[in-house]
């Protein structure tokens, strides 16, 4: 169906508006010929002008009859505001654009886990999903009373990372040292071993005490055994213990999630 208007035989036998034959458009004529040119009827003229209208009006929102170029500014108005649409006015389907095996996401931001086969969660789901299981891993593997020791030059369990709150309780094995279970140890949980010198054998020289206003030399005390004989030397020590090489570590107690 043509915009074009159909001709009508008007009484004199003539035709109105008198549209070219071949085309059914309008007609310049051809005066060489005697072919009058075709008229333009009201009607018509109404007709395109109506539909420009509608169009600048859909674009711009008014129309300006000065300016000659609302016509163009309104179908770029309308091209942009339809490819900036999101609600899919052309109901394309995920088939169409070769995404027919892609399941749908139902916007599921459930953060514990589910059975659907369908719903796919957001990334916040998830990485507050695996935050929340991690928490509880960390918490299930270090609950609280759990024992932690800090070498030197190695950070405390805050530092390190470890959840909860923890509490330096290394008083209660103040200068403790620490020895496995087994050989000479006592049984474990048997109480604190007394201190001990094992067997062993010393030579001494030039062992004197202080005489007028010299200066007194620190001298030692042992008893010791060997061959069956037992030898005891008499004086004084400057340090309570004996102890073997040793550096300081720190206890570590877990007191709250």
């Amino acid at each position: 169906m043509s915009v074009y208007p159909i001709d009508t035989e008007l009484p004199d036998g003539s035709l109105y508006p008198g549209m070219d034959e071949d085309t059914g458009k309008f007609s310049p004529g051809d005066a060489q010929a005697g072919k009058k040119a075709s008229a333009l009827p009201a009607d018509t003229i109404n007709f395109i002008l109506d539909n420009l209208d509608e169009l600048i009006m859909a674009g711009l929102g008014e129309s300006d009859p000065d300016d000659i170029e609302q016509i163009k500014n309104s179908v770029i108005a309308l091209i942009n505001n339809h490819s900036s649409l999101t609600e899919n006015p052309h109901d394309v389907t995920k088939a169409q654009v070769g995404l027919g095996n892609v399941p749908n996401w139902f916007g599921d931001t459930n953060t514990s886990l589910g059975e659907s086969d369908e719903a796919i969660p957001s990334q916040y789901a998830v990485k507050t999903y695996v935050d929340t299981v991690v928490e509880a891993a960390k918490n299930e593997l270090l609950p609280i009373g759990f024992p932690y020791i800090q070498f030197p030059g190695f950070p405390n369990p805050t530092d390190f990372g470890l959840p909860g709150t923890w509490a330096n309780v290394s008083s209660v094995l103040a200068g403790d040292f620490i020895r496995f279970e087994g050989g000479a140890a006592l049984a474990f949980e048997a109480g604190e071993q007394a201190y001990q010198n094992a067997y062993h054998r010393h030579t001494v020289n030039n062992m004197y005490s202080s005489t007028g206003g010299s200066t007194k030399r620190s001298s030692i005390y042992w008893t010791e055994s060997y061959n069956n004989q037992t030898t005891s030397y008499n004086g004084n020590v400057d340090d309570p213990e004996g102890r073997p090489v040793n550096k300081t570590v720190r206890l570590w107690e877990k007191e709250s999630e």
